[in-house]
């Protein structure tokens, strides 16, 4: 599975010519894609943007987004809604382009109606160690959940939460947890324009043009609606099952099991 900026058609080409059977992930087509499997883990663009050559498989949409087993084992515990003071987890990803996180926990923390706020983050985060000190400082209203076992607690307690638009929100829709989308970069953006279409979160524009203003009365409006939460679960779960990886290994057995074009020459010549 290539995926990245060296995935270029000649290196994949190169793959091919060896015998390899490629996999490429790649959520923003440019080029006449030669792998064997073309993956979009995002809801967007859909397959008229993709060129590939005959007898190459993409696999693009909803079905075939990409969710972790942390992900999928809270589905079926947060079925419903935990009662309870309100709790907001900030899941920006992996990368924050934005440098978003900080700046939307501590506007969080100025609304009286969000008793709590969960930033999901990696180690490996710019403002880590910031985000530490901050927590230690705000007398228990604010948590950095990095390990597995941690994000599990609060992936069921939480009641919404804001992200980016990228893999982690197609994942913690499968979880069902309402979500604001603050994009910002083009596929993210597609993608979270997407999401609020299908009716499982809302999007609020580009997060370097989104103000406080503005989110704190998205953040309002969900929670003081139990049933906007409630139709943004139920849509949220319904659009993704957590099932993509599946999906992409049946695929991929398709094309483990197609004879090459060699092979079907000799069948014949033997016939």
């Amino acid at each position: 599975m290539i995926a990245g900026p060296g995935a270029t058609p000649d290196y994949i080409e190169e793959l091919n010519a060896l015998g390899v059977r490629t996999v490429v992930l790649e959520p923003s087509p440019a080029y006449v894609n030669p792998a064997k499997i073309v993956v979009n883990p995002f809801l967007a663009p859909g397959n008229k943007a993709y060129k590939v050559e005959r007898g190459s498989q993409v696999l693009i949409g909803r079905k075939f987004a990409l969710v972790r087993g942390l992900f999928r084992r809270q589905r079926t515990i947060r079925a419903t809604e935990q009662p309870g003071a309100f709790r907001v987890m900030v899941a920006m990803g992996d990368d924050d382009f934005a440098d978003q996180t900080m700046v939307r926990t501590e506007q969080l923390l100025e609304m009286p109606k969000v008793d709590k706020v969960s930033i999901a983050t990696r180690t490996h985060h710019a403002r880590y160690h910031e985000m530490k000190d901050f927590a230690a400082e705000s007398k228990g209203r604010v948590e950095v959940v990095t390990e597995p076992k941690e994000l599990m607690t609060r992936l069921v307690r939480a009641h919404v939460a804001i992200t980016s638009g990228d893999t982690w929100a197609l994942e913690l829709c499968c979880v069902g947890i309402p979500q604001l989308l603050l994009p910002s970069r083009p596929i993210h953006l597609a993608n979270a324009k997407r999401m609020d279409d299908e009716g499982a979160a809302t999007f609020l524009g580009a997060a370097e043009d989104v103000s406080f203003d503005s989110l704190y009365e998205a953040v309002n409006l969900v929670l003081d609606d139990p049933m906007e939460r409630l139709g943004m679960t139920r849509c949220a779960r319904n659009l993704i099952d957590g099932r993509g990886g599946d999906r992409i290994v049946n695929g991929l057995e398709i094309v483990l099991h197609t004879p090459k074009t060699a092979d079907v020459n000799r069948l014949r010549i033997a016939a």
